[in-house]
């Protein structure tokens, strides 16, 4: 994604020449990896060395139904639908968001025995159309809507509308840029205040040096003068 500036045509397109790649890749071909593979280079960079499951002999037969079931596979999580679907799923933050919102339907502290099911297809439809457009559907779909024009509907909405204006804030490339230049100066903020700390404890406690550790200091109040005595003749 950051290689093509975010733009999802071009790394589509770069991936319809991968799915041709990869078969020939296990085939033992390797000229269109050098110029299309994001894995494999051929030569030196073989992908074969560096894996833990497969000998670097690994080799399938150049036939006609071998390169049709590789190229099934690849299309099954390579092909335009399935990238189409997936073109933002960039971590897990999705996942943890909708475990969140599990958690709220159903707590751990609470068994729910009767209406279990009903409260995880809840959940999920929160999740996917937002709590507004979520509660609304379910009431229509209940025999009682909301009255349109009044405050329950106008809460609603306006819950829809801020949700919906933070997913677009977060899809958007600037923000994400903003995001990760604003979290790098942050880092190298505190890692010069935490130099600056360093520094002023050093200056505080300094190090001995060789005299004062080659001698003991004693106080001036514990030093006794010396009376020299004369022999009396």
């Amino acid at each position: 994604m950051e290689k093509y500036g975010g733009n999802f045509q071009k790394i589509k397109n770069k991936i319809s020449f991968i799915c041709d790649a990869i078969p020939m890749c296990y085939t033992g071909n390797h000229e269109l990896c050098r110029r299309h593979s994001f894995a494999c280079k051929g030569g030196k960079k073989f992908w074969l060395k560096n894996s833990s499951f497969l000998n670097s002999m690994f080799k399938i037969l150049n036939t006609i139904e071998n390169i049709s079931e590789i190229r099934k596979c690849i299309l099954y999580r390579l092909g335009p639908d399935a990238l189409n679907r997936t073109k933002l799923n960039l971590n897990t933050q999705k996942v943890e968001g909708f475990n969140r919102s599990l958690r709220r339907s159903l707590p751990k502290n609470v068994t729910f025995t009767k209406n279990f099911e009903g409260r995880v297809h809840a959940a999920v439809h929160s999740v996917n159309l937002g709590p507004g457009e979520s509660l609304m559907l379910i009431c229509d779909q209940l025999g009682t809507p909301v009255t349109a024009g009044s405050s329950v509907e106008q809460s609603l909405k306006s819950i829809q509308k801020l949700i919906n204006y933070k997913k677009s804030i977060k899809s958007h490339l600037n923000i994400k840029n903003h995001c990760l230049t604003k979290g790098s100066i942050f880092i190298k903020r505190t890692q010069s205040r935490r130099r600056i700390e360093t520094m002023k404890k050093i200056n505080f406690y300094p190090t001995p040096t060789r005299k004062l550790l080659g001698k003991k200091q004693e106080h001036g109040y514990a030093k006794v003068k010396r009376v020299h005595r004369t022999s009396k003749n």
